[in-house]
Parts: C-alpha cells; structure tokens; sequence
C-alpha cells in the first residue's frame, strides 16, 4: 500500500469516528429534551409572569411612596421660602412708609421758619387793601416793598411749596398787585384811591 492510500484509510476511519460520536450524543441528549413538556412550560411561564407582576406592583407602590415624599418635602422646603417674602414685603412696605413720613416732617420743619417769615408780610398786604387793622401804617411804597420781600423769599424755596400754595399765592399777588405793566416800571397797586384817601385823610397818587 503506498502512503498516498494510507492516508486516505486514516482520514476515512477519523470521520467515521467523529461520525458515531456525534450519533451517541444526539442520543444521548434525546431522553432530555423529551421530558420537557408543555405542562413544565407553561408552569415555568407562569412563574415567571407572577414574578414580574410582584415586582411591577413594588415599583409601582414605590413610586407613590417616592411622589408624597417629594410633594411634602417641596411644601417643607417652600414654607419658609414664601414666609421670608411675605415678610421682605412687608418690611419693605414700612421702610416706605417710614421714608415718605420723615420727608413730610423734613417738609413741615423748613416750610414753618418760611410761612412765620412770610405770614406777617401777607397779613399787611391784606390789611394795606382791604382797610382793615394797621393799614394806616402801610404806605404804598411799603406795600411795594412787602411784596418785593416775600416775593424773593417764596421764589428762593419754590421747592419746599405745594403747587395749591403757589396757585393762591399767585391769585393772591395778581388780585393785590398789576405787574408788568412796562418796561423798568415797578408792580402797580390795585387799590382804590378814593377809598384809600377817605380812610387815611391824606393819599399819594404816585
């Protein structure tokens, strides 16, 4: 026999070999798979799907232990939150409320030493126009001179004046006093000479 035909025996009888051990395996495996049958399968199936379920229903219950959890620690957490705004509010608001109180006393202080230097000159205009009181010791030059007086004091703390003070006191001087009248020309009296010279016995017309 030549060694090409041995070779060729030896490979014939190895795959007859691996041929029956593959034969005895299968046969071997055969009574195994056998006994799985659908009964055992739909148990284990069933087992299977319990299982799932319970654990479903765990994370499901989990779930809702972990929203009220939340939901009472937001509360928790935001209640001191909303009571320190409500109460930076309302500091706030009295903090205002203390500012504008001290500007008005502020006001109130400045405007009295002004309407104690101002009242006493517009009460002698009124009494210059109106012949009531010390007018006789007015002249027109005097009252010329008031109103000269307490129009620079006004005009100088125009600021520290309500509108409705400045309103009357400018209807006040326009009824009392003609201004304007020309040019280099001083505030003219709007007074009544006969009534002046009837009350005082003697008028200057100039």
């Amino acid at each position: 026999m030549s060694p090409s035909d041995r070779k060729a025996t030896r490979a014939r009888r190895r795959l007859l070999a691996g041929s029956n051990y593959a034969s005895r395996r299968t046969r071997a495996l055969l009574p195994f798979k056998t006994t799985v049958t659908d009964a055992k399968i739909a148990a284990v199936l069933a087992s299977i799907r319990a299982r799932c379920n319970h654990q479903i229903g765990l994370v499901s219950a989990a779930s809702n232990w972990n929203s009220l959890e939340v939901v009472k620690l937001v509360v928790g957490a935001a209640t001191p939150v909303v009571i320190f705004a409500i109460g930076y509010q309302v500091s706030r608001a009295a903090r205002r409320i203390d500012a504008v109180q001290w500007v008005s006393r502020k006001l109130v202080e400045e405007r009295l030493p002004l309407y104690r230097e101002i009242a006493p000159c517009l009460n002698d205009l009124l009494c210059f126009f109106t012949l009531v009181g010390q007018f006789r010791a007015i002249d027109p030059p005097r009252a010329i001179a008031i109103k000269r007086d307490v129009d620079r004091t006004v005009h100088a703390n125009l600021h520290l004046f309500t509108p409705k003070f400045m309103d009357r006191y400018y209807a006040f001087m326009e009824t009392c006093f003609a201004t304007f009248v020309d040019v280099a020309e001083e505030a003219k009296l709007r007074s009544s000479v006969s009534m002046q010279r009837a009350e005082r016995g003697q008028w200057n017309e100039d």
